[in-house]
């Protein structure tokens, strides 16, 4: 899954012969080069950090939604919530499950495959940064 580039050594422990050897035999060790082993830091790595932020934010985004929904629709509206019986939300996010499958089922692998996997998030995740947060 990464791109990572190896450089291959001159020396003779590192010939097929070697590596096919200790296919054979588990318990022999393949020889490695002394060479400088410099390991990049994976917190300098710009894309890797950038999705990891991004995937922080939505998630919490979504479980702040998911754990906090149920109290606003449930709390008057003098305190700026919608005053929903128990029956009501519960409900409405029965209502909302159901949509969701269904378009996870039915409508998502369409879309996958007119605007592919990564123009796809794209577009979700401008639409999310768009919505306001109520």
């Amino acid at each position: 899954e990464t791109l990572h580039k190896h450089k291959v050594s001159d020396d003779g422990n590192q010939s097929v012969e070697a590596l096919e050897a200790h296919l054979i035999d588990p318990k022999e060790e393949v020889g490695q080069s002394n060479s400088s082993n410099t390991k990049k830091s994976l917190f300098k790595n710009w894309p890797l950090m950038s999705s990891i932020i991004v995937y922080c934010v939505f998630s919490f985004h979504d479980m702040a939604y998911t754990e906090v929904f149920s109290l606003w629709a449930e709390s008057d509206r003098k305190y700026g919530g919608l005053s929903l019986s128990s029956e009501d939300v519960g409900q409405t996010l029965a209502i909302t499950g159901a949509s969701l499958l269904v378009y996870q089922l039915f409508m998502y692998p369409s879309i996958i495959k007119v605007l592919g996997p990564i123009k796809s998030s794209q577009i979700a995740a401008v639409g999310a940064s768009c919505y306001p947060i109520v």
